[in-house]
């Protein structure tokens, strides 16, 4: 049952990271035409200075029209303009630079500079077309296809991004914003402001930290009844975790898995925790602790002031909706009983 609990806890962030993974994947390699280009123009710039004929479809027809005007004046103009050639190279080098730029920004995440290369690649392949080259033109079509694959997963990937609404949450966000300009009422905001339950979960972090520093080794990993220190240490990093996948889950309309736990008083899912997290240096799990915490921190101070109280649909297991704040106080209130625990323990 316990791996059954575990599978649950970490299927939505396993799928999440695939997805992202392939999205990531498509868009590198989509937005990677750009470096193709660029290098296939050079290499075709290169042929034609050694008099070879043949030629990569994927090339800019500029740049060949560029060598071939360059060569031909040079031509006509006597020995004395061999130069020329050289400057078609330098140019022919400016314009590959420019579609490496292209590629380099992009995969950083811009859009305009895709859309911009699109629109040039575009204009290259009809100037394929007026020369009657329909073969080089229709790679050039298919090579735009590959790049808008990339594009469009980079919009895919920007609509998985934390705090980034998708279509339909900004459509229901608008919608709320008419519906009641006004802040959540103070029975619901309870703590207070997002900022504030956000220091409130800090500071009962940090407190517990502080309680659990203070122990002996021997007492870190002495039983305080059902638990040792060592046990709620990894205890909390689980629900650091768990209550991040809790969040995402409710805005996306979905109960958080371990509800289904809870009227066991969550004995599945802490043991998992307990089992999972097992070093006995404490080090180790404070330093894994301030990371997951972390995690979750960074995930929740990007959502909206309205994602915190918005009511998305799942109901917690004890009554009401199930929302990102009343997750969150939550985990300070476990952060504090068992900063509590431990301080009465060392009374004794």
């Amino acid at each position: 049952m316990d791996a059954q609990v575990l599978n649950g806890a970490e299927a939505a962030n396993v799928a999440m990271f695939q997805r992202k993974l392939a999205l990531e994947n498509r868009m590198r390699g989509g937005i990677g035409w750009f470096y193709w280009i660029a290098g296939l123009s050079l290499v075709n710039t290169a042929a034609y200075l050694f008099g070879t004929t043949w030629t990569f479809v994927a090339g800019l027809a500029l740049t060949q029209i560029i060598d071939a005007i360059m060569s031909l004046l040079a031509k006509n103009l006597g020995p004395g303009w061999g130069l020329l050639r050289t400057v078609g190279v330098g140019i022919d080098l400016v314009i590959a630079g420019a579609f490496v730029l292209i590629g380099y920004v992009g995969r950083k995440g811009h859009r305009w500079p895709i859309i911009v290369g699109m629109v040039l690649y575009a204009l290259d392949g009809m100037l394929l077309l007026l020369f009657r080259d329909f073969f080089a033109a229709a790679f050039h079509g298919w090579a735009l296809y590959g790049v808008w694959t990339g594009l469009k997963a980079m919009q895919q990937l920007r609509a998985l991004a934390p705090g980034r609404p998708t279509l339909e949450s900004r459509t229901q966000e608008i919608e709320d914003r008419i519906v009641a300009k006004r802040p959540a009422p103070a029975k619901e905001r309870g703590a207070g402001t997002p900022v504030d339950r956000v220091a409130g979960l800090e500071q009962a972090y940090s407190a517990f930290v502080g309680a659990v520093k203070s122990l002996s080794p021997e007492a870190f990993l002495r039983s305080l009844g059902d638990w040792t220190p060592r046990d709620i240490v990894a205890h909390l990093i689980g629900w650091n975790r768990y209550i991040l996948t809790g969040c995402q889950q409710i805005r996306s309309g979905i109960s958080p898995f371990y509800h289904k736990d809870g009227p066991n008083d969550y004995r599945q899912i802490n043991a998992v925790s307990i089992s999972r997290y097992n070093s006995t240096d404490r080090e180790t799990l404070l330093k894994e602790l301030v990371e997951s915490k972390d995690e979750l921190v960074t995930y929740v101070k990007g959502l909206q002031e309205l994602d915190w109280y918005k009511d998305y649909g799942p109901q917690h297991y004890r009554g009401g909706p199930a929302t990102v704040a009343r997750s969150i106080e939550s985990l300070a209130g476990d952060y504090a009983n068992h900063t509590a625990e431990i301080g009465m323990s060392r009374s004794h």
